[in-house]
């Protein structure tokens, strides 16, 4: 049997190279609110790694090329509270940079803003360098402090810019699966009205979609 090898080469770039891509903003104007339910049913036995997202928030703007993500997860086990701890975004700093909007704490009830308390670095991938191919690819990424069991992890960040391979036009592909079960996805995309688009759900019995 042939054996097929994978380079993978790791470069560890400066906080100075993050802040050219990088910045902590606010949420853009056209996103709407979404709330992680409440109340919850999933228990540690339903779930692998300790934890599991409550919320998984997904919002694209097509005529700005804005994607935003939000994200909640419950920890459920000590296990999980490592797992949970590392927060990383990727995105391709040849056409796109990253706004951070904030990342809250939910504890015994009570909200904890650890926004300003931040401190990203950047991981830098590049799978191709033996075939002579740099992609640019990067990871920011941070490992939050004090964290719980029972703590719930909230945050959001948009990535800006679209690879002008495409000339401007837009399109998405998207998975509703999850490694976990979640309590609530939401997805809304949001078009120039002048524009026609075309769209495609597989296997969406469950689902509800909505245009407005």
């Amino acid at each position: 049997m042939k054996n097929t090898w994978v380079f993978l080469v790791f470069m560890f770039i400066g906080q100075q190279s993050v802040a050219q891509h990088f910045a902590i903003t606010q949420i853009p104007k056209w996103v709407i609110p979404v709330n992680a339910p409440d109340t919850s049913y999933m228990s540690r036995y339903d779930v692998t790694s300790g934890g599991y997202p409550s919320l998984v928030d997904y919002q694209f703007n097509l005529k700005e090329h804005i994607s935003y993500y939000h994200l909640a997860v419950n920890i459920l086990t000590f296990g999980g509270v490592r797992n949970a701890s590392e927060i990383e975004i990727a995105y391709d700093t040849a056409y796109q940079s990253v706004q951070f909007h904030y990342l809250y704490v939910w504890r015994d009830g009570e909200r904890l803003d650890r926004t300003t308390q931040l401190t990203f670095e950047s991981l830098r991938k590049e799978t191709d360098l033996n075939k002579k191919i740099y992609t640019g690819k990067t990871t920011a990424f941070t490992i939050l402090e004090d964290i719980r069991k029972d703590d719930r992890i909230e945050y959001a960040y948009s990535i800006l810019g679209s690879n002008p391979i495409f000339d401007n036009n837009s399109f998405l592909f998207l998975t509703l699966e999850q490694h976990n079960p979640v309590d609530r996805h939401h997805i809304r995309i949001v078009h120039d009205q002048d524009t026609s688009y075309r769209s495609e759900c597989h296997n969406c019995e469950d689902v509800t979609i909505e245009e407005y």
